[in-house]
């Protein structure tokens, strides 16, 4: 049988009869590419044997995109997904806020942009590219579309990085609310050289007046939230006369504060936006 993962060049070692494509059932439609290969059959073709003709078959041979965390990008690009709206479905009609622990290269990123795709994307589009899907197909989801923050702090090691991406992120939010003109003005006096009480207030305002305007509340989507402090954390061992002052090093000391009044922000928008309901 053509197990899932065998390279092309494995297939030669099979008799045509033998193929099963069997396994690939389970892939969603969407992953499945055909692609057009050469292979030898054990059988005599035309009265000749297999090593003197080859006969052209079509075989589906799934596309994995390795690498490609996004699911939106897998999908327009049609590589293999698995398919987890179901627990995302569930996920959703328990709590309003969740946290994901999970080793890495688990999938959590895939899960977040997910996320992302069910709140950003219309019902037409998951229909159109994804109608095979649970949440589509089992749970009949609405899709109400809402704004959302998605935020990545895979790449940074300092409190102003963070305030960076996250500026960054609240101009595109701006952009893609439809009231730029009218917040626009916001944005410009949001600079990542406000103190943190400063920079985090005027988050604060920022989202309050997108969900505002829009009348919808705005998602928030944290991935990587503690690898700017575990990657300062691994810069600063690798000399050794860190280690000795480790705890106290101002530079952990001070990405230690501006995580925790960050997430401490984000608790108060969530008790904000509970309070109104």
């Amino acid at each position: 049988m053509l197990k899932l993962g065998l390279k092309v060049p494995s297939l030669f070692q099979y008799s045509l009869p033998s193929l099963n494509y069997g396994s690939l059932i389970n892939l969603h439609p969407l992953s499945i590419h055909q692609r057009s290969i050469r292979a030898f059959s054990s059988q005599q073709i035309d009265g000749r044997s297999a090593s003197s003709k080859m006969k052209k078959i079509i075989i589906p041979i799934p596309s994995y995109g390795y690498g490609i965390s996004s699911f939106t990008e897998r999908i327009n690009r049609k590589f293999v997904v698995v398919d987890k709206t179901a627990y995302l479905y569930k996920l959703l009609n328990r709590t309003d806020a969740a946290i994901v622990f999970g080793p890495r290269r688990f999938g959590k990123t895939h899960n977040l942009t997910t996320m992302e795709a069910i709140f950003r994307r219309s019902k037409t589009w998951w229909h159109e590219k994804c109608a095979d899907f649970a949440i589509v197909r089992d749970y009949h989801y609405e899709f109400p579309q809402h704004p959302v923050l998605h935020f990545d702090f895979s790449g940074t090691t300092s409190p102003l990085g963070i305030k960076n991406s996250i500026r960054s992120k609240l101009t595109m939010l701006i952009r893609d609310s439809g009231f730029q003109e009218e917040l626009s003005f916001l944005i410009i006096r949001y600079q990542p050289d406000l103190s943190d009480e400063a920079f985090l207030e005027s988050l604060v305002k920022i989202i309050s007046a997108v969900s505002e305007k829009s009348q919808k509340g705005v998602v928030i989507l944290i991935d990587e939230y503690d690898r700017p402090f575990i990657s300062l954390v691994e810069r600063l061992l690798v000399e050794p006369e860190n280690v000795q002052s480790f705890a106290n090093n101002p530079k952990i000391v001070e990405m230690r504060n501006f995580l925790k009044k960050l997430y401490e922000v984000i608790k108060i928008l969530r008790a904000q936006k509970n309070s109104k309901e």
